[in-house]
């Protein structure tokens, strides 16, 4: 067995890589048991050098044997078992990182003034790699007990920790070596390691793509070209983009079953089963909730939730009837707006692209009638980190401020905007004017004596103790939608359209 002091380095790359482009991270010495790996004669440059020409062998690991300048190269890295207790001085050399800059990076006499974030146990030093997010460092203490291959006391750091000149690692210290992360697109950033995917679906709902060379940089791709804020990783193949994280997922639910390689680069693990290896496009993501499942959102003055936010659509027609948006780039901001607009107090979403409005909830609908959030999670058409509905599921919001008198005039309460038809909805008197208004029409029906009044058209009138010629209370028209001749802030009905007002009768919402 070989019993010298070797030098260990880790090789970010496989393939052809020359010494002026791989990156190399720093690990610390090991023995070397003979005949395990391939010597390669390369003593032009002893450090950098031996990495390279492991890098160029498709080998991860590389050893340089100081005493007899020989360089040796591995797949796999040292069991703790193998590893050297007391380092030499001349062992803390520096290394070259993802930028190629010269990096002192060794042991340090003093990180136990540093808290790491999380810590566990590994036998090899790619496992500690592959379980941080940030800066792995390993104990330089192998603990061998039954088991021969010993184990790693493997902590995770948020930010770099060099060495510095002179220092030697001795027992009980403990060496932090860099990790190379591997490339991704631009501005985008590793945010978890593995976290668990959805338990009611997909943790992230947006586009996806499956290949069988995918790697970190591909998904990335990918989910920026589609305008994605976050990416995922999954069973090796697989990618994933949203906006937040959805059905229940969270930066908090972290999983330990991110072990599957990606297909396209084997030294790099993309997500495992049911787990995802999470990226992030740093500038999109500051909006977010620090878990990654929300974005707030500011109302316009006056609007706040509904006291039911998600609600069953109607069972016989539209829950909110008076007005309608359809938009590509629809937002809840911009569906609010639209229903202040046309004077209504209430505001749906649904389908991540459908606005609706209106004064109350008809055709079956209540407030009574809740659902659970995870109905209403369809990212808004024009922004997907906030939600606008689900499939025949109302996001409601509500500005009381704009709420129609429910008794106008000595008893007449509001039944809703109701279909005109052939003959006349109310056909017994009528009146067209150019100052209607609501009161106008109102005092008009009542004393002419009927029970009914209806606002058609701006300035029309019309009147009877029944609903006529087939019309019916329940055949709701969203096209009640002009403003009333004589009070432009009023809804007089529209084309075919009637606002119709009953007396002495009162209908639930």
């Amino acid at each position: 067995m070989y019993t010298s002091t070797i030098l260990l380095g880790l090789v970010a790359a496989v393939g052809s890589v020359s010494a002026q482009s791989a990156s190399y991270t720093y690990v610390g010495a090991a023995r070397l048991l003979p005949g395990t790996g391939k010597v390669v004669n390369n003593p032009a440059t002893w450090n950098e050098g031996c990495q390279s020409a492991c890098a160029s062998s498709g080998f991860s690991f590389s050893y340089w044997k100081r005493d007899l300048q020989q360089c040796v190269c591995t797949e796999k890295g040292p069991l703790a078992g193998d590893l050297v207790d007391s380092f030499q001085q001349d062992a803390n050399y520096f290394v070259v990182d993802v930028a190629s800059t010269a990096t002192w990076t060794a042991c340090e006499e003093h990180l136990n003034s540093f808290t790491p974030v999380k810590t566990t146990t590994v036998s090899r030093p790619e496992e500690c790699i592959a379980s941080c997010a940030g800066y792995p460092g390993i104990s330089s203490i192998a603990t061998v007990g039954s088991d021969p291959a010993g184990s790693y006391v493997c902590s995770c750091y948020n930010s770099r920790i060099n060495g510095y000149g002179g220092t030697s690692c001795k027992l009980g210290n403990i060496f932090v070596f860099y990790q190379s992360t591997p490339a991704l697109t631009s501005g985008w950033s590793l945010k978890s390691q593995c976290i668990a995917e959805g338990s009611g679906g997909r943790a992230l709902t947006g586009a996806s793509t499956k290949a069988a060379d995918m790697t970190w940089q591909k998904c990335t791709d990918f989910c920026d070209s589609k305008g994605f804020p976050i990416a995922g990783v999954e069973f090796s193949t697989e990618c994933y983009c949203g906006a937040v994280l959805s059905n229940s997922a969270s930066l908090t639910k972290t999983s330990s079953a991110c072990t599957m390689k990606c297909s396209g680069d084997s030294k790099t693990t993309c997500g495992g089963s049911s787990a995802l290896t999470l990226f992030v496009k740093d500038a999109s993501v500051t909006g977010l909730s620090t878990d990654l499942t929300s974005k707030p959102v500011t109302l316009p003055a006056g609007w706040s939730a509904a006291s039911s936010s998600c609600i069953a659509e109607g069972t016989s027609g539209r829950a909110l009837a008076s007005a309608r948006l359809s938009a590509a780039d629809m937002t809840i901001g911009k569906c609010l707006d639209f229903c202040q607009s046309k004077g209504w107090q209430y505001a749906g979403l649904e389908y991540a692209n459908e606005c609706y409005c209106g004064d109350q909830l008809l055709n079956g609908a209540s407030l009574s009638n809740t659902l659970p959030a995870s109905k209403c999670a369809m990212g808004c058409a024009g922004d997907q980190a906030t939600t606008c509905g689900g499939s025949n599921s109302l996001q409601l919001y509500n500005n009381p401020d704009l709420a129609l008198k429910n008794t106008i005039n000595s008893g007449f309460t509001y039944q809703g905007c109701i279909k005109e038809v052939s003959g006349r909805a109310l056909s017994a008197t009528s009146v067209t004017t150019s100052d209607l208004t609501i009161d106008k029409c109102l005092d008009y029906c009542k004393g002419a004596g009927y029970f009914y009044a209806g606002l058609e058209y701006a300035n029309e009138c019309y009147c009877s103790n029944q609903l006529d010629n087939g019309a019916s209370d329940q055949n709701f028209s969203n096209q009640c939608n002009m403003p009333c001749a004589g009070n432009s802030a009023q809804i007089c009905g529209g084309p075919n359209a009637i606002t119709l007002y009953a007396y002495a009768i009162s209908r639930s919402t």
